[in-house]
């Protein structure tokens, strides 16, 4: 039985043995940081101008304070529905994601939408909403309250103004 038991057991071994060198490979060792990776485009800086485009283009995001201020401010409500809009993710993805946290936070059901087609500016649909931002974000957006916005509870984000 021993013999038996020993047969297996050397059997398994070399199997696995022959599993991982076949399935199983050890990476290059690194020689040089700083060489470029095949297929790995190289990262490069902005240049001012470049980098003051993307800041007048893109909606700035929200700090944890803020978002901590918007749930509290609204869980002193009932909890409702709100559909965010985005005219792009890659101009206010960030914003949106911190609203949509904020709102959530608060037990609100939330949808995110992204459409080309929106108004210009931080756009609500109603006043209630218009006082919530400005109440607890009071001067980072220019807030206007427009039926356009959408129907029901809307945030709408379209392209940043230009600032003056």
């Amino acid at each position: 039985m021993r013999a038996f038991s020993t047969i297996i057991v050397g059997a398994l071994a070399g199997a696995l043995a022959g599993y991982a060198t076949t399935h199983f490979t050890r990476p290059p060792a690194v020689t040089n940081i700083n060489a470029p990776v095949a297929g790995v485009g190289r990262l490069t800086e902005f240049s001012p101008a470049r980098a003051k485009h993307i800041a007048a283009v893109t909606w700035p995001g929200l700090e944890q304070s803020e978002i901590n201020a918007i749930t509290a401010t609204l869980k002193r409500e009932p909890p409702g529905t709100l559909t965010i809009y985005c005219v792009s993710e890659a101009a206010c993805g960030d914003l949106v994601l911190d609203l949509d946290n904020a709102f959530e936070s608060a037990h609100w059901n939330t949808t995110l939408k992204t459409t080309p087609a929106l108004l210009p500016g931080f756009v609500v649909s109603n006043d209630g909403l218009a006082q919530l931002i400005k109440g607890t974000v009071p001067s980072k957006f220019d807030v206007r309250v427009s039926a356009e916005a959408g129907d029901g509870p809307v945030i709408s984000i379209g392209e940043k103004p230009k600032a003056r």
